[in-house]
């Protein structure tokens, strides 16, 4: 695989990674917030909408952001922060173990 393909690859496979990941943070978020809390969140059409579309036309990583401004904003500052944090730490890791993954079987096929 020449250098280009891999980066392709590279950035095919983050978009894979963050982006369900991000979808399923919030998903699983929004179906055991209490009802108070709830109602501070984004509306569904409205948060599928903008993570979509940075998605499409940014880097993942601005999704990670729309994770933690999603906490702050369901939870407060001091309970949303760290769990944000917490998420988005979780998620990049998910995204480098992956892109480790990717790097480890180019290399094992450059090989065979």
């Amino acid at each position: 695989m020449t250098p280009g393909n891999l980066e392709l690859v590279q950035v095919l496979l983050s978009w894979g990674v963050v982006l369900p990941s991000v979808f399923a943070v919030t998903a699983w978020d929004e179906r055991h917030l209490p009802p108070d809390r709830l109602a501070r969140s984004w509306p569904r059409q409205s948060r599928d909408a903008v993570l979509f579309a940075l998605w499409l036309f940014l880097h993942p990583l601005y999704l990670l952001l729309c994770l933690l401004v999603y906490c702050v904003r369901t939870r407060g500052w001091l309970r949303g922060l760290p769990l944000g944090l917490l998420a988005t730490v979780v998620i990049v890791a998910l995204d480098a173990v992956a892109q480790l993954g990717l790097e480890a079987a180019n290399d094992w096929a450059r090989m065979v």
